[in-house]
């Protein structure tokens, strides 16, 4: 009955869609004024930039940075007056763009608006931006930078669809010999969700609580041990009162021969209490690798238009799996200092001069000194007390005594 259902629902839908005869045209990709404004303010911001070169005020360097970064501000200005825009048509294009159904705002950027900045095969941003749009056509030169920038796409197509795969294939090997297992009551202390996490991870707290069984008792609400159906999640989600609650977890049980049943939860795939002997670790694996592979597939459709690499998702996921810091880390000086830089051919050295020594004077008031003058003392050492060993001076910092 449920299969016949869903047929004829997705007969009702095919039928409609065929009615309303989506589609897309060239009348549908408007032309709007306030897009040379936008391209006009670029040009003279970009003339003051190479104006400031010329005056000395600024390096080549700094000059091809701030002239990447004024197109990618016209860009972002651009998507965001075009999405303005959508949000009040009623077009073909319009609906399927607001819905999420198919296509995005940078795509009616493309064929409407403006390309913008484009990168090259060595992931370098060219900085003559592509004025034109698909709709209007490309001159001769911009069509050449286009080409640049959709060989990139093609080229990440290529080569990182193995990165992907490489690390579905990592995940799968570690996570193996991972299964659940048949009604055997687990050694679990739970892990706690937090409410105001929900708020960080903008996942809704009743969601991470669905389909999970309780740790411990959640007052008003459910016992230890118990399912957390969508009705009582949501119920547990209106409740201000609950900050926390404690779940059975994979990360928290103890067990040394599989993971109990009630600590992986509902299956997805069934809605219902997972079986045993499944390979829940494979299961995650496949699930982090095949959006993996997605994020990489998805360059081809930006056509290497600059901007935030989509490239750049992959590379993170395995620095969070492999527990290792990011790349492009900031350096951060180990001493207060004054900060000198300069230019040594194609590079930059900055150098942190330290500050004198700091000096700290303390008045004795009839105290006795108890170390010689030039000691090295460390932080609490006692420097002077009286003769009873009351009222001790230490040493508010390492340094050295004079006295």
């Amino acid at each position: 009955e449920t299969a016949i259902t869903a047929d004829r629902m997705k007969g009702l839908a095919f039928r409609f869609a065929t009615t309303a005869a989506v589609s897309t045209g060239m009348e549908d990709y408007l032309s709007f004024d306030e897009i040379a404004d936008f391209v006009a303010e670029g040009d003279a911001r970009s003339a003051a930039i190479s104006e400031q070169l010329d005056q000395g005020l600024i390096t080549e360097d700094e000059r091809y940075t701030l002239t990447v970064n004024n197109w990618r501000t016209v860009d972002r200005k651009v998507e965001d007056f075009l999405r303005s825009q959508l949000a009040h048509m009623d077009t073909s294009v319009a609906t399927m763009v607001n819905s999420g159904a198919r296509g995005s705002v940078n795509n009616i950027k493309l064929a409407s608006a403006m390309i913008g900045i484009q990168v090259d095969a060595a992931n370098r941003e060219i900085e003559l931006p592509v004025r034109s749009n698909f709709k209007r056509g490309l001159s001769s030169l911009e069509a050449f930078v286009a080409t640049r920038g959709a060989r990139k796409g093609l080229i990440d197509t290529a080569l990182k669809t193995a990165d992907s795969g490489y690390l579905t294939r990592r995940l799968v090997d570690v996570s193996q010999d991972v299964f659940t297992v048949e009604d055997e009551e687990g050694d679990d202390d739970g892990f706690t969700i937090y409410r105001n996490e929900s708020e960080e991870t903008m996942i809704e707290f009743g969601n991470r609580l669905f389909g999970r069984y309780t740790a411990e008792a959640v007052p008003g609400h459910l016992d230890r041990d118990q399912l957390i159906t969508r009705e009582i999640a949501n119920a547990i989600e209106a409740d201000q009162s609950i900050d926390q609650v404690r779940i059975q977890s994979v990360l928290s049980t103890k067990n040394l021969h599989g993971i109990p049943r009630k600590s992986y939860g509902i299956d997805m795939a069934t809605g219902q209490l997972v079986d045993g002997s499944q390979p829940v670790g494979v299961i995650a694996a496949q699930s982090v690798g095949e959006p993996g592979t997605q994020l990489t597939l998805n360059t081809f459709h930006s056509s290497g238009v600059g901007g935030s690499d989509i490239t750049q998702g992959l590379p993170r996921v395995e620095e969070l799996f492999e527990a290792r810091n990011p790349k492009g880390q900031a350096y951060v000086t180990e001493v207060a200092g004054l900060v000198d830089i300069w230019e040594d051919g194609k590079k930059y050295v900055v150098q942190v001069t330290p500050q004198a020594g700091k000096v700290e004077r303390m008045p004795l008031d009839g105290r006795m000194v108890m170390v010689q003058s030039g000691s090295k003392v460390k932080v609490g050492d006692v420097i002077a007390s009286f003769d009873d060993g009351t009222q001790p001076l230490t040493a508010p910092f390492d340094g050295v005594v004079e006295s």
